[in-house]
């Protein structure tokens, strides 16, 4: 095994469903555990797929053991998608398993 582990946590599944023009925040979250260094902000992507390839890289924000992508008020209907997260450290990638946001257009 690679040593990293990334899961979803605190959720009963891997969906989310959030609303266009809703001010509160739609957070994915992956809580990251590495028994072969502490990754960084920079080592932990979010990546958006297409067609079960990556296709959109962002950025994450650490807090703790826990990594973040939050889509903020103006998150769009075509944000939906499978987003997975993908951790390196000391030259080793681990991909966690996909969750799938779901923003739903305003009313």
């Amino acid at each position: 095994s690679s040593g990293i582990n990334a899961e979803w946590p605190l959720r009963p599944g891997t969906e989310l469903t959030c609303k266009q023009g809703d001010a509160s925040s739609c957070v994915i979250e992956f809580d990251v555990t590495s028994t072969i260094g502490d990754p960084g902000a920079n080592d932990v992507k979010f990546w958006k797929l297409k067609d079960g390839e990556l296709d959109e890289k962002s950025s994450s924000s650490k807090e703790g053991n826990t990594f973040s992508r939050v889509f903020g008020q103006w998150k769009k209907p075509s944000r939906s998608g499978q987003y997975v997260v993908v951790v390196t450290v000391k030259g080793k990638t681990y991909q966690s398993e996909p969750v799938t946001l779901t923003v739903l257009p305003k009313d």
